[in-house]
């Protein structure tokens, strides 16, 4: 506790780095930021760089069994795409097979199947890491879709609690962290919340991140120094919220520009009076 205390005041004046765009297929489940868009790219091509040489060497047909099997799930026919994923799991490329398992656990994800432990035992490092974030993403999915699957939904929270506490330094990783923040932020718990913000950030014990630019990250954390008991800075806040202002183009602009109207009137706070505060 008193660590994260110590960390805000750190973390207001720091910034972070944005996630550089990549060229991959993603499956989207529902509208994200660009920024979510960008680390999810970046996650799934670090994996692949990972493989590259493998890729070269085989681009026979257990590949384009897998690559059909992708076509079909961006599609959403499961059915087909399951046919195919089961002929590139019987491939033996490595990287082939591993794929090909993570996507079939994503589509059971997405049909509410649980029991994943099994088929995750198969894979290592950056694969194992890419399956928990899609099957924790199948699980948020189906549960969306089916709200009185409670059990889902709190599989989800747990297998990306597990993700960021396994492979901390992956790409995938920082992804998940950044969705728990706003999933301990709607459900108040801000003290999680600004956990996670920080593992997004990338800041630990004597370490700071060079940069914090990310209009999502500035919105959370005015958010949680608004609204915690515990971490409440008003001033900070603003600040927060000021800093996603210096983006026009912010999917969150209005909603902070809305928040600092409010604090200023609810609080009488002179409009603009905090700006040099420290």
């Amino acid at each position: 506790m008193k660590y994260l205390q110590k960390m805000i005041p750190l973390l207001i004046g720091a910034s972070l780095l944005h996630a550089s765009p990549f060229l991959y297929p993603v499956f989207p489940q529902g509208a994200k930021s660009n920024t979510d868009s960008n680390a999810e790219n970046n996650a799934i091509n670090s994996n692949d760089d990972n493989n590259s040489e493998s890729s070269q060497k085989k681009d026979g047909p257990d590949k384009n069994y897998l690559e059909m099997a992708v076509n079909y799930i961006n599609e959403k026919n499961f059915v087909l795409a399951k046919r195919y994923l089961q002929l590139a799991s019987a491939s033996s490329d490595e990287h082939v097979f591993q794929d090909a398992s993570i996507w079939t656990m994503y589509i059971d994800s997405l049909e509410g199947k649980r029991n994943m432990d099994g088929p995750l035992n198969s894979l290592t490092g950056e694969s194992s890491a890419k399956a928990l974030y899609y099957i924790s993403d199948g699980w948020q999915t189906y549960s969306e879709k089916n709200p009185e699957s409670r059990d889902i939904y709190a599989a989800s929270i747990e297998y990306k609690e597990k993700l960021v506490a396994q492979y901390p330094d992956s790409d995938w990783s920082k992804l998940v962290s950044m969705q728990l923040v706003s999933t301990f932020i709607n459900q108040k718990d801000y003290d999680k919340a600004l956990k996670y913000l920080i593992k997004y950030i990338g800041t630990g014990e004597g370490k700071m991140a060079d940069h914090f630019s990310d209009d999502k990250a500035w919105f959370y954390m005015g958010k949680i120094l608004e609204n915690s008991k515990e971490y409440r800075d008003l001033h900070k806040a603003l600040k927060s919220y000021q800093r996603v202002l210096k983006n026009p183009d912010s999917m969150f602009f209005a909603q902070a520009r809305e928040r600092i109207s409010s604090i200023e009137k609810f609080y009488h706070i002179i409009p603009g009076a905090w700006a040099g505060t420290q």
